[in-house]
């Protein structure tokens, strides 16, 4: 298995601070209404990519970590936070890994100030169109109070924002 040198590896996403104490903030009504779903602040666990030709692998790893914990782990143990560039991709991440109807995991998507990114940023990883491929839960993403950058993934293979640090 190849892996990557800890000196080659991709800069890691830095935790954003919060600037509003949780008593300054006003919960959208859209967040609370009864056919809004508020998923629990805690996957359930990591999916990871290991790069070394194609297919590429998948693997999941039941670990309850922050969004920047679980990049660190794929980092040093595969390539990084799964990438997921079309629906291929999604199919053969869910038949190669087990997850349970109410896990949830982190994947290596991430809303930096501009747009969303793949944390696995190198070009020549994806084909043409493949950094947009996207997955989304009807009502997603929808960046709750401001403080959600990072990307869980359902089981259902659908994806919703969440806040890095859960």
């Amino acid at each position: 298995m190849a892996h990557r040198s800890r000196a080659s590896k991709l800069p890691r996403v830095t935790r954003r601070e919060a600037s509003l104490t949780s008593s300054e903030v006003t919960p959208s009504p859209k967040a609370h209404s009864p056919r809004a779903h508020v998923p629990t602040c805690e996957p359930q666990g990591v999916t990871c990519i290991l790069q070394t030709g194609l297919p590429y692998q998948y693997h999941f790893v039941t670990l309850k970590k922050n969004w920047t914990e679980a990049q660190g782990y794929c980092q040093e143990k595969y390539t990084d936070l799964a990438t997921i560039t079309n629906s291929q991709d999604l199919s053969s991440l869910m038949n190669a890994t087990v997850v349970n109807s109410s896990d949830m995991a982190w994947i290596g998507l991430y809303h930096d100030i501009n747009s969303w990114r793949w944390s696995l940023s190198d070009e020549h990883f994806y084909g043409t169109g493949e950094m947009e491929y996207r997955n989304w839960e009807n009502t997603q993403p929808n960046n709750n109070w401001g403080q959600e950058t990072c990307t869980m993934m359902r089981s259902s293979r659908i994806w919703n924002d969440l806040n890095c640090e859960c």
